[in-house]
This record gives C-alpha cells, structure tokens and sequence, in this order.
C-alpha cells in the first residue's frame, strides 16, 4: 500500500478533540486512472515487458488543477493459477503462491508523498514485480490468520516472468531486496462486484485507494479466465506540517 501525506486543517481544540476521538474523513482529491504504456529499458527489461499486457494504466490524483502521477502499473499477460480445491477459503485461491499478477512503477516524482507499503516500510522510487503471496495478517483464539497479498520485489531482482519462486524465497528476496525486515506488501481485497467500469480506482471515507483490474488466469491444460482483483494500494498518511 502507498501512502499518501495529507494536510490536515484544526479549528480549535473542540475539532481537534473530534478528529482524535472518531475515524477520520479525508477531504483528498479523488484518485484517477489513466492510460499508460510499458516500455523495455534501463530499468524495465525487454524479458519482463514480454510477460506484461504493454498497455497499462498510471494511478493519479490532482492539486490546484494540477495533475500528480503516483504510479504506472502493468498486469502480466497471463496469471498462473491452480486447483480451487486446494485454495480453502481465500479470495484469490485459484492464484498460484509465488505467480506474478504484474510490475508497479512507483513514480520518482510521487515518492514524497507515496512511499511506503502496507506496513509502513518506506521504499524507494522504480519498477516492483507483484507475486501473489500469503502472509500472517492476524492471530485469533484459532490461531494465526493468513492474509493475501501482492509482494513486491526490484525487477533487479525478478526478472523472469515464467519463474515462480517458492514462498520463502520470494518473501526473501522482497525484503532483501528493498533493505528492509519484512516482505514489501500491499494487501489484496474483495474486489467490488458492483463496477461496471473495469480498471478503476476508488476512494472510500477514510482516503484508502483500491485499484480494480481484470487478469487473464491460467489454470490446468491452457485453459484461460478473466478474474476480477483488487488491490490496495494508496492511503493517506496525516500529519501537521504546521500550517
């Protein structure tokens, strides 16, 4: 998950004790969408745009009339998928652990205001391959909960789009790779049935952005299906500047 710094304005102590007491409502600029286009270069090798659909879509909000680009992301061309029946109860079960669901540029120019994951964990601006994973997301009387995933690793690192790494050597190497202690992450959700129009980017109340997209899956001899995803992938950071 990006994150996204926002002002936050205080009329006096009364409405500063009101936005501490109760979840906050963001007064953002919608998130957008546009068109955008994967290119092989320094950065992003011809072997990785290979495996990528090469029209893909940059994620963008606005200030004063102006547009801010926050990030480029590609869905691969196919997901490799496996048997429902050995998925359980997750939302993306028919995804293969460790499959690649595509790259994300994280913009050069957004890095001041989205630059962390869903943990917090700051990264720096370039292109990430998206693997499918499973991560602890929570421990319950049943005992630990497993969540989905996007894991993000440096394309300098991942630069095979057939190849599925195993889960550890995957959440390794997104760790490693970015010089951090945990796997980099953004979380992926149920995706909203409801959207006619697909991809899409949504803001709810609390300023999350979602990005919504269809992939071709994989599964068995050949056999291909598009499956709606969901990714969260911008939250508004709040913080006083002092203004």
């Amino acid at each position: 998950m990006l994150h996204r710094r926002t002002r936050l304005e205080f009329w006096g102590p009364v409405c500063l004790w009101l936005l501490l007491a109760v979840a906050p409502v963001w007064a953002a600029e919608p998130y957008q969408i546009d068109h955008a286009t994967a290119e092989p270069s320094a950065s992003l090798p011809k072997a990785v745009v290979d495996g990528l659909n090469p029209q893909g879509w940059m994620l963008y909000t606005e200030s004063n009339g102006l547009k801010e680009p926050i990030c480029e992301v590609f869905l691969a061309k196919t997901v490799a998928g496996q048997n429902a029946a050995a998925s359980g109860n997750l939302q993306y079960g028919t995804f293969k652990e460790g499959a690649l669901l595509g790259v994300v540029h994280l913009l050069p120019e957004a890095t001041d205001d989205y630059s962390a994951d869903s943990h917090n964990q700051k990264l720096t601006p370039g292109y990430y391959t998206m693997r499918y994973g499973l991560l602890p997301a929570g421990t319950y009387e049943h005992g630990i909960k497993m969540g989905e995933f996007v894991i993000l690793t440096p394309v300098s690192l991942d630069h095979d789009p057939a190849r599925i790494p195993k889960p550890d050597e995957l959440k390794r190497d997104s760790a490693s790779g970015s010089n951090l202690d945990m796997p980099v992450t953004m979380e992926l959700v149920a995706p909203d049935a409801s959207s006619k129009q697909i991809p899409n980017v949504t803001m709810d109340d609390a300023g999350t952005g979602t990005f919504q997209a269809r992939v071709p899956l994989t599964v068995g001899q050949g056999d291909t299906k598009d499956l709606r995803l969901a990714i969260r992938m911008l939250t508004p950071v709040p913080h006083d500047d002092g203004s």
